[in-house]
């Protein structure tokens, strides 16, 4: 078997991406939408984008550990990491072929205030395409070892992006609705600047989308696929 992991292709992100990643997750669930009533124009699906890389959360306690849905990045910086971490992320594709071997080591892990666990996030470089490929993430801790796997396949991802429902509102700000017992996270992105508006878990949220086009990306907690929606 032929690993198709990329030496050097992932990074672990500092605190204040942590920071920002867990503010973008809060904001988006407070914000209801309107009644349907108010709704202006609709953006529809333009065409799938190719993500060739991911982002793995998580977090650290004395004793347990824990996998955050993992979300879809256009690319990733081309850093080492840590290669002695004694903390590691595996993942792999559906036929076990390995997609990614990750070091973590404790300068990669972050405190929270209040909290005995620490969190993590690193962005690992994929094949072209890999978000939708990969099918199982492994985290390993000393004696602590944590599953995830996708429950959907990519067909399945690629055809759930196609019933998000995203409307204008005529106070100018963009709201998207979306099946919430069905996948485990929303990421919405501004495909002009690549910055993320929303990381959403409860099926409908509004954000500001000043360019007239969202990014939407759905994970089912592991594998994910992405979309490119824009005024028609």
């Amino acid at each position: 078997m032929t690993s198709r992991w990329r030496a050097g292709g992932a990074a672990v992100w500092p605190a204040s991406v942590l920071t920002a990643l867990a503010v973008a997750v809060t904001a988006a669930g407070c914000t209801s939408l309107p009644p349907r009533e108010a709704e202006s124009a609709r953006m529809e699906m333009s065409r799938i984008l190719e993500r060739d890389a991911v982002l793995v959360r998580g977090w650290l306690g004395e004793a347990d550990a824990c996998l955050e849905p993992v979300i879809p990045l256009a690319t990733a910086p081309a850093s080492a990491g840590e290669a002695a971490g004694p903390y590691r992320l595996r993942g792999f594709a559906d036929n076990d072929e390995a997609l990614f071997d990750v070091r973590l080591g404790e300068a990669g892990l972050v405190a929270v205030a209040g909290q005995a666990q620490r969190q993590f996030a690193a962005a690992v470089l994929l094949n072209p395409g890999g978000a939708q490929a990969l099918a199982r993430v492994v985290l390993e801790a000393g004696e602590t070892s944590v599953t995830r796997r996708a429950v959907r396949t990519a067909a399945e991802l690629r055809a759930a992006l196609a019933g998000v429902q995203i409307s204008t509102l005529p106070d100018g700000r963009t709201g998207v609705r979306w099946d919430a017992d069905q996948f485990a996270l929303l990421q919405l992105s501004d495909p002009a600047t690549g910055s993320v508006l929303a990381l959403d878990r409860d099926g409908e949220v509004t954000v500001t989308a000043p360019h007239g086009a969202l990014e939407v990306a759905l994970s089912d907690g592991v594998r994910s696929a992405a979309a490119l929606f824009a005024l028609r």
